[in-house]
């Protein structure tokens, strides 16, 4: 586990493919989608990494963004603080020096 932190940090995997046009929010948004898709070839398709949001019950990632009062971001990844419903950052280099600095206080290793 990365830096022993996996008491503090959950991860949750994001459907590797984007909303279409026809989708209550819109289309190019990220979504977790556990169960999978029909895709436009027809064929379902199916990923086991992919998860539910597991911190929040939300299936678009705009939603999660939104619960921080953020309503002009949808990209991946999140680090997000679940006590104070935070978006704490969303840039890959920033969340991993995060958990070999900041944040390591938190891990068991």
């Amino acid at each position: 586990a990365l830096a022993g932190l996996q008491e503090a940090i959950t991860v949750d995997v994001c459907f590797p493919n984007r909303s279409s046009d026809d989708e209550p929010l819109g289309p190019n948004l990220w979504k977790f989608l556990p169960e999978g898709q029909v895709g436009a070839n027809g064929r379902h398709i199916k990923f086991d990494s992919c998860t539910s949001d597991t911190i929040n019950g939300k299936k678009y990632v705009k939603e999660i963004y939104e619960l921080a009062g953020i309503h002009d971001q949808k990209s991946v990844p999140i680090l997000f603080d679940k006590k104070t419903n935070t978006v704490v950052s969303n840039e890959s280099a920033e969340i991993l020096r995060m958990f070999g600095t900041s944040m390591r206080h938190l891990g068991t290793a």
